[in-house]
C-alpha cells in the first residue's frame, strides 16, 4: 500500500498496473480529534449525541432511506477510525448504516463490529431520532449538520417540500472537499503560539457509577424568558448560563468548606467556523476555560457575570483563538514527534489528558445555539436535544440547544448524586424562569 499524505489517497499495490487503479480515500484525524482515540479505554470513549423529536411517529422505512442518503452525502460522519503506525486516521465507508432502537444509557462506546463498522449510530424511540457520534470524527456543529440533513431528507421522503437551506446538505449533491478539511491545520497562522497556563480546577465529588451507566437530567426552559434575563444583565444566553453555572459550582465548593479552594472553571467549546468561513464537518472548535479563583475573595453572582462577560470579550476574537490553535498544531508538526510510533504518542497524550486536560476544568458547558432550519420543517418538529456523553474524569457536564421557544439543557453525570443540576435549575427558578424536568432515572 502506498500512501500520499497530501491528497489523502491510498493506492493498492496490486492494482497499480491495472487499467483502473483502485483508489481508497482516507484522512488523517484532524488536530483536535487526535486526543480521543489516544485516551479511549476498553469501556469508555468520547461519544456525544444530538437528537430531533418530531411531532408524529417515525416511519422507519422512510427514515432508513433518508439515513442511507445522508450517510452517502456526509463521509466525514459516515466513517470509522483506524490505527496507523504513526497516527490514527479516518476511513469513509461505502456501506449502509442501520437504524437502532434507543436505550436508557446513551453515548456508550461503540464496538468495532457495530453498525457495519461506522463510528456513529442513529437510534429511534417513538418520535425521537438520535445521532450519536464518536468525537474523533466530528464536533457538535458537524454532527448537528448531519442530523438536520437527516431530518430534512426524512421529511422529503414523506413528500414534504423542503428547500435548500444553509447548514443543511443536499443529498443529491456530491460531498465537497471543504467539508473534509482539517480546519486547525489549514487556518493556523503561527503569529504566536500561546501556552496554556491553567491551574488545577475544583473537582466535583460523588459516588462513581460504572461506565455503562449515565444519569441524564433534562431541563426545558422558555427561550424568551432566558433571553430576557440575560439581556437585563447585558449578557448573551451562553454568558448568562455559564455565569449561573459558575456561581452554583462556586457555592457548592464553599459549602464543602475545603482548606484549600480550587478555581471554579467552566470549559466552553467555541465553534471556529464563523471566524474562517469554513464548511468543515469535522472537529473545528476550541475550548476556552472561563471562571473564577475563590482564593481572591468572595464573589457575588453579578461579579461572576462580569468575569465571564469580559473573559468572553477578550477571548472570542480570531487573533486570540488562532494563537491557541496554533500552539496545538505546532506540536503536531514537530519533526521528531511525527516519527514517534503511535503507541508511544498514545501514552504521552493519555498522561497529558489525565493530568493537564480534564483536571483544568470543573465541568463543560457546550451550547449549540438556536437550531436554524427552514420554516417548512418547523411544523413537523417539536424540539432538538444536545447531550454530552460521560467524561472519563469530569463527573458532571452540560449541553444546551434551542429551537423556537424551547431551550433544552441536558446534564449528564457519572455519579449518583444529582446535587449539581438540582442547584442549577433551582437557581434559574429563583430568577423567574420556569423549568420542566425530565430524567432517565427516578426523580427523588
Amino acid at each position: 500500500m502506498i500512501g500520499d499524505l497530501k491528497n489523502g489517497t491510498v493506492i493498492e499495490i496490486d492494482d497499480i498496473n491495472k487499467t483502473e487503479n483502485k483508489i481508497k480515500k482516507w484522512y488523517r484525524l484532524d488536530n483536535a480529534a487526535k486526543i480521543y482515540p489516544a485516551t479511549a479505554t476498553s469501556v469508555w470513549a468520547a461519544v456525544f449525541r444530538v437528537s430531533v423529536t418530531f411531532k408524529d411517529e417515525i416511519d422507519m422505512e422512510k427514515l432508513q432511506i433518508a439515513l442511507e442518503r445522508t450517510a452517502k452525502r456526509a463521509p466525514a460522519i459516515a466513517a470509522r477510525v483506524r490505527k496507523g503506525f504513526f497516527w490514527y486516521y479516518m476511513e469513509p465507508l461505502d456501506k449502509k448504516p442501520v437504524l437502532q432502537p434507543d436505550v436508557q444509557n446513551p453515548c456508550m462506546k461503540m464496538s468495532a463490529d457495530e453498525n457495519e463498522g461506522f463510528n456513529f449510530r442513529v437510534r429511534v424511540y417513538g418520535k425521537r431520532v438520535a445521532l450519536e457520534v464518536y468525537h474523533a470524527l466530528a464536533d457538535g456543529t458537524g454532527a448537528f449538520i448531519f442530523l438536520k440533513t437527516l431530518a430534512a431528507e426524512y421529511l422529503k421522503q414523506k413528500g414534504i417540500n423542503i428547500p435548500e437551506y444553509n447548514g443543511i446538505l443536499n443529498c443529491d449533491d456530491q460531498p465537497e472537499p471543504e467539508e473534509m478539511e482539517d480546519g486547525h491545520n489549514k487556518f493556523s497562522q503561527f503569529r504566536i503560539n500561546e501556552k496554556r497556563t491553567d491551574k488545577r480546577a475544583y473537582y466535583l465529588k460523588g459516588t462513581k457509577e460504572p461506565f455503562d451507566e449515565v444519569h441524564i437530567t433534562t431541563g426545558i426552559l422558555p427561550c424568551d424568558q432566558v433571553k430576557k434575563r440575560a439581556r437585563e444583565k447585558k449578557l448573551t444566553i451562553t454568558e448568562y448560563l455559564a455565569g449561573i453555572y459558575c456561581y452554583v459550582l462556586y457555592k457548592i465548593q464553599e459549602d464543602e468548606n475545603p482548606r484549600r479552594k480550587r478555581p471554579v472553571i467552566i470549559s466552553l467549546p467555541v465553534n471556529l467556523r464563523p471566524y474562517y468561513n469554513s464548511k468543515t464537518m469535522r472537529n473545528f472548535a476550541y475550548f476556552i476555560n472561563a471562571g473564577i479563583n475563590p482564593n481572591y475573595g468572595d464573589f457575588t453572582q453579578d461579579e461572576i457575570f462580569e468575569e465571564i462577560h469580559y473573559f468572553f470579550k477578550h477571548s472570542l476574537n480570531e487573533k486570540y483563538l488562532n494563537a491557541k490553535i496554533s500552539k496545538n498544531v505546532s506540536a503536531e508538526r514537530n519533526p521528531i514527534l511525527r516519527i514517534v510510533p503511535r503507541s508511544i504518542k498514545d501514552v504521552a497524550m493519555n498522561f497529558t489528558y489525565k493530568f493537564v486536560g480534564d483536571s483544568r476544568n470543573t465541568s463543560t458547558l457546550s451550547n449549540l445555539g438556536l437550531a436554524d432550519i427552514p420554516g417548512e420543517m418547523n411544523d413537523h418538529i417539536d424540539r432538538f436535544d444536545f447531550m454530552l456523553g460521560r467524561s472519563r474524569f469530569t463527573n458532571v457536564n452540560c449541553a444546551v440547544v434551542g429551537f423556537q421557544n424551547k431551550l433544552v439543557i441536558n446534564f449528564t453525570r457519572g455519579i449518583k448524586e444529582p446535587y449539581v443540576e438540582r442547584a442549577f435549575f433551582r437557581e434559574l427558578v429563583k430568577r423567574g424562569i420556569p423549568v420542566e424536568i425530565e430524567s432517565n432515572q427516578e426523580v427523588e
